[in-house]
């Protein structure tokens, strides 16, 4: 069977591509772009995050605003609109 070949002498992924996979390896074990992003930080804020387990909830909570009580209930920001 033949081996597709380029001038570098094989055929390999491009960098986009592989930055795409690894990310995406990354994020399907963390199961989250926000808790691979923050957790390494130690920030109070990730670990707000985390526990929430809501960036949203993290943001508007503590501010008290009506809108994100109502985001709360409604679970959507669309919803809140």
């Amino acid at each position: 069977m033949e081996t597709l070949r380029t001038s570098g002498g094989s055929c390999s992924t491009p960098p986009e591509e592989r930055r795409r996979r690894t990310e995406a390896a990354h994020w399907q074990q963390t199961g989250s772009r926000l808790t691979a992003d923050w957790q390494p930080t130690g920030s109070r804020l990730a670990a707000h995050w985390q526990q929430t387990g809501s960036r949203l909830t993290a943001d508007w909570q503590p501010t008290g605003s009506p809108l994100a009580a109502h985001w709360q209930q409604t679970g959507s920001p669309l919803a809140a609109d």
